[in-house]
């Protein structure tokens, strides 16, 4: 933007040109960078589940399923856990039927966590879901997530 004034010959007099402000790089939406990171994520914990031939058991029916057909299921839901969404721990493969639709599928998985990590696991999993973040806490969770997870992915 200038301003000044343009005489008769055309001559600029008293123009003061005053610079633009440089553009902030758009950020990457909260919304898709969490996508970005659970994606990462639940490739790496099903793969890192999985057997030699790519198979895996449903922790909640036991049930065995290649990789690629099952869930990323989380113990303490996305909804209600944002401390606790990328945390390993809190996460096994489950079979879509009883991630999505099983109403008593957390029967099984609460035995998988029990027997797998025991009881002071879930609570101190629990107690970290608890936590209010912010959404800039949030961001820098799912930066560092989908950074670790793309990474664990090259070493399996």
């Amino acid at each position: 933007m200038a301003r000044g004034i343009v005489t008769q010959n055309g001559e600029k007099k008293g123009f003061t040109v005053i610079p633009k402000k440089p553009k902030k790089p758009k950020q990457v939406k909260l919304s898709t960078l969490q996508a970005k990171a659970d994606a990462a994520m639940s490739v790496y914990v099903r793969m890192k589940h999985s057997d030699e031939n790519g198979y895996i058991k449903c922790v909640s029916c036991g049930n065995p399923y290649h990789w690629k057909d099952v869930d990323c299921g989380h113990f303490i839901p996305k909804s209600r856990g944002a401390a606790v969404r990328w945390v390993f721990e809190n996460c096994a493969p489950e079979c879509r039927g009883c991630n999505r639709f099983s109403e008593s599928h957390l029967i099984g998985y609460t035995l998988y966590m029990l027997d797998t990590f025991g009881r002071d696991k879930i609570t101190e999993l629990e107690q970290m879901a608890r936590k209010p973040l912010s959404p800039s806490q949030k961001r820098i969770l799912a930066e560092e997530a989908y950074q670790h997870y793309t990474e664990a992915i090259k070493l399996l």
